[in-house]
Parts: C-alpha cells; structure tokens; sequence
C-alpha cells in the first residue's frame, strides 16, 4: 500500500524484496507479483527458497550477498520499489540503487538497525524512505491494510508458504528461525 501510495506503479520498474524468504518477505512478493509488479526477491538461502520464491511470484531471486557489500552513495538505478524486511547494509545498497522517483517501504530490522548511507539517494534522486509500522498504526489503518491483504492473498500461499505447528513444537522452531531455517509464515495451533 505504502509504494502505491507512493505512486509506483507496475510500469514503474522492478521491486526489490528483501528478506523474501521470511513470512513478511514471502506475503510482500505474493501480493506485488499478484498486483502485476515484476518482483525481484532477495534471500540468504537462494538453492532453498528460489523454487517457492518463484512460484510465490518472483521474477528472479537474487543472493543477499549482492547486496551485503558497503554501498558507494550512489550506483546503477535498478529498483522503481523496495520492500525491505532486513535494514543496515542490505537497505542502505538497496538505496544507493534506487530509480529516480522511487520509494522504499522499510518494515524490518533484521540486518540491524544502522543504516550506513548518505542522503544522496534523496536529494539526487528524489528517494523516498517510507516507515511502515504495525504496533503504534491507528487501529483503523491497520484493519483495513489486513482487510487488503486477506482480500488479496491467493488461497495458494496458504499452501505454499505457510506451516502449521503445536505450542509444544515452538520453543523448536524459534531455534530455527533464529538460525534461519524457517521458510515463509508458521501458525501456531493451540
């Protein structure tokens, strides 16, 4: 919502998602691929995760290693939108190569929270950092942006991406999401 408010469009160019792998990542490539935007996903475990990235939408899936080096201020324009779920270095790359116009919708701090640029991207290029928060949205905003989202998410992500699990099974899998294992969203059946 935040990039459509933004005025990217499709046309635009292609969107960036950082951290695609992960249950934030995963939903953002679904719905943008559905909205006919060309995705473009980042992901730490590219030989896991590219053939479901790809089914989720994806039109590539590129090694967050291509984005982990230090970022010069300002690189080749490639991305009209970000959606970034990790921050620090990988956001601040992301950044450097942004389009003129375009907007990046950072919900995330994965990476860390620093974030190693210069304001370059903003002023030459009319960059535009949108924050996306969900503890402190009026209540009212975040109903209708789930709203959206529950009307816009196929039925085949659910399938896809998402894993059923017991509480007894949670202490488990938050080892493995800690050591970045965990692929998509998991629900947690009481």
């Amino acid at each position: 919502q935040a990039l459509q408010q933004a005025g990217i469009t499709p046309q635009s160019g292609d969107i960036l998602v950082t951290g695609a792998s992960g249950g934030v990542g995963s939903v953002a490539v679904t719905l943008l691929a559905n909205a006919g935007y060309r995705v473009v996903a980042c992901s730490g475990r590219v030989e896991q995760n590219a053939p479901l990235l790809k089914e989720l939408g994806a039109a590539e899936v590129i090694d967050r290693s291509e984005l982990e080096q230090d970022a010069k201020p300002l690189e080749a324009q490639r991305w009209a939108g970000v959606v970034d779920t990790v921050g620090n270095r990988i956001l601040a790359k992301a950044l450097a190569q942004m389009q003129y116009g375009g907007a990046a919708a950072i919900c995330g701090l994965a990476g860390g929270f620093a974030l190693p640029t210069t304001v370059m991207p903003f002023i030459l290029r009319g960059v535009s950092l949108l924050g996306i928060d969900s503890v402190s949205c009026p209540f009212e905003k975040r109903k209708a942006a789930w709203e959206a989202v529950i009307k816009a998410l196929p039925e085949h992500f659910y399938q896809q991406a998402c894993q059923q699990i017991s509480l007894a099974e949670v202490p488990d899998f938050a080892n493995k999401i800690i050591q970045g294992q965990v692929t998509g969203r998991v629900l947690v059946k009481l």
